[in-house]
């Protein structure tokens, strides 16, 4: 009877440490430079392993009158990025400015968000891509 309890036990135990199926990861990349300051031009890099889901931008207006945009360009050499979408977010006078992209099954091997600033502003951004571990 105790061998009984204690393989079921060590069964019970052994499930505990398995992950989760959907389990999610979340990266967290800054912009390469600190802030952007009026009429500056910054990137956030990705490398984008099988798993990558989608990317979020956030920027956030420290102070001016916050005016640009940000574009997601992508390349399979991690040199040559070119523009694979229209869909850009256009920075509005708000504290926060945020953007979604959705990452193709067909996906590249590495994404870059071109930030572009202008006016007179100060803006700090980050990214952050969501993986589903499997």
């Amino acid at each position: 009877m105790k061998r009984i309890i204690v393989f079921l036990l060590s069964i019970t135990t052994l499930l505990c440490f398995t992950g989760n199926i959907n389990a999610q990861q979340v990266t967290v990349v800054k912009s390469a430079k600190d802030t952007l300051n009026n009429a500056d031009t910054s990137y956030i890099k990705f490398e984008t392993p099988d798993d990558a889901k989608s990317i979020q931008l956030v920027v956030k207006r420290a102070s001016g009158t916050a005016a640009g945009r940000a574009v997601l360009k992508a390349s399979n050499d991690g040199v040559n990025f070119i523009g694979i979408s229209t869909d850009t977010l256009t920075f509005s006078n708000a504290a926060t400015n945020t953007k979604f992209w959705t990452i193709s099954p067909l996906y590249y091997g590495s994404y870059y968000i071109e930030l572009i600033s202008s006016g007179t502003t100060k803006l700090t951004a980050k990214g952050y891509m969501i993986r589903r571990r499997l």
